[in-house]
């Protein structure tokens, strides 16, 4: 009985299992969700998936919103990603160019004050900004059209 009580008990959650699956298309170790979790090593998230120890509500949704899902996908109360297919196109996105900036941080050896300041700079900015100057940007230079340079106004953010 003791047996069977703690595989219970070190179950998977259901939660951990979906947000592992969305974690793989996006490029999102558990290493990066250190912050989500509010810990300071990989083991720790890894004991929250794991179901050796559980996690706060306030952890799932932060995950959920990192993950751009809802706690109830996460959870198993809804077999519905809320996402449309733009979203998903944007989250792509947004996960290539996070994993790359993760991947020149790690390569590059910066400390964890350093990429934590990335990360806050590049959440301040917002990816999805980031990526729709690059476009005008890119379409700028492939054309040559520099009356596109208009269009870069149309991303200041308002205060």
């Amino acid at each position: 009985m003791y047996t069977e009580m703690s595989a219970m008990t070190k179950a998977k959650p259901l939660w951990a299992i979906r947000a592992e699956e969305m974690m793989g298309t996006k490029g999102i170790t558990q290493e990066d969700l250190l912050d989500v979790f509010d810990v300071g090593t990989r083991g720790s998230v890894g004991h929250r998936f794991s179901g050796r120890q559980l996690a706060r509500i306030e952890e799932v949704q932060r995950l959920a919103k990192k993950l751009g899902t809802t706690v109830s996908y996460l959870i198993g109360d809804s077999d519905e990603l809320p996402t449309s297919t733009d979203q998903h196109k944007d989250i792509n996105d947004h996960s290539v160019l996070a994993k790359s900036f993760q991947y020149l941080a790690r390569i590059d050896k910066l400390n964890d004050s350093e990429i934590k300041s990335l990360f806050q700079l590049l959440e301040k900015l917002d990816l999805s900004r980031v990526i729709q100057v690059y476009e005008v940007l890119h379409e700028i230079e492939r054309t040559g059209d520099v009356s596109s340079i208009i269009k870069l106004e149309d991303f200041r953010k308002i205060s």
